[in-house]
């Protein structure tokens, strides 16, 4: 059985789109590690500061492990439309964190948290039922990079706050916001490049759903135009048929 060539530039977008939950996901592991300013607006002590920082940074890692064990659930009706409608949700979750409230904050960075443990079940479910089967081990990595990406990205970010000592510095500053903010960025591409570029879910997915034309719409995207969209298919879907560990339909 002859692997069909693919479109690696497009797939390499498509790979990059689902990605981005990915980043907010490692972004949300390490974005909760310089509050500084927040303590000074809120005026806590060394104490209440390790208190309530741990508090913030386990809302986050809690919604992650709680949005990783549902997430299933929430990927039966499509795994694109479950990616846009929890970026939307996420967007409202970052709203939260953007007041100067403590309890409004916790609960944002829970929520924030869900809709990441979210992504990180439909986004690699996505790629996987998309991506060429001989492309897999290249491919399959992707989604651990973006993790590491967003964790260094938060790092990054972390040099725009104050210095812990600047007491003065840091309850005058609102970058902060800026750091806590910085999802909104990929949440807005996701949308929109899933509105706009990939208007159809994942192939094996859409081929399960009885949606074979949606599924020739993605392979004509992701596979080289040399090749036969219908010939890929009809192999697709003998693969399905056979129950072939390689094709997942559920």
């Amino acid at each position: 059985e002859r692997n069909f060539e693919a479109n690696i530039p497009k797939l390499c977008f498509f790979t990059f789109v689902i990605g981005l939950g990915n980043i907010q996901a490692g972004f949300a592991i390490s974005g909760n590690n310089k509050p500084h300013g927040i303590k000074a607006k809120f005026g806590w002590t060394r104490d209440e500061a390790t208190l309530y920082n741990t508090i913030i940074s386990s809302s986050a890692i809690f919604g992650i492990v709680v949005g990783s064990l549902v997430g299933g659930n929430f990927i039966t009706r499509g795994r694109r439309l479950a990616l846009i409608v929890f970026n939307f949700f996420a967007a409202i979750a970052v709203t939260l964190t953007m007041f100067e409230n403590l309890p409004m904050i916790c609960i944002g960075r829970f929520f924030f948290g869900f809709c990441c443990g979210v992504f990180s079940v439909a986004g690699p479910k996505m790629l996987d039922e998309t991506v060429p089967i001989h492309l897999n081990s290249s491919f399959g990595t992707a989604t651990n990079t973006f993790l590491s990406g967003g964790i260094m990205i938060a790092v990054v970010l972390g040099a725009i706050l104050p210095e812990d000592k600047d007491f003065d510095g840091q309850k005058a500053d609102g970058n902060w916001r800026i750091l806590y903010g910085f999802p909104y960025i990929c949440q807005f591409f996701t949308i929109l490049i899933f509105m706009c570029c990939f208007r159809e879910d994942s192939i094996t997915f859409t081929i399960s759903q009885g949606k074979d034309e949606e599924a020739l719409a993605l392979i004509k995207k992701v596979y080289s135009p040399k090749e036969d969209p219908l010939e890929i298919l009809a192999s697709l879907k003998g693969k399905s048929q056979k129950g072939s560990s390689n094709v997942t339909l559920g």
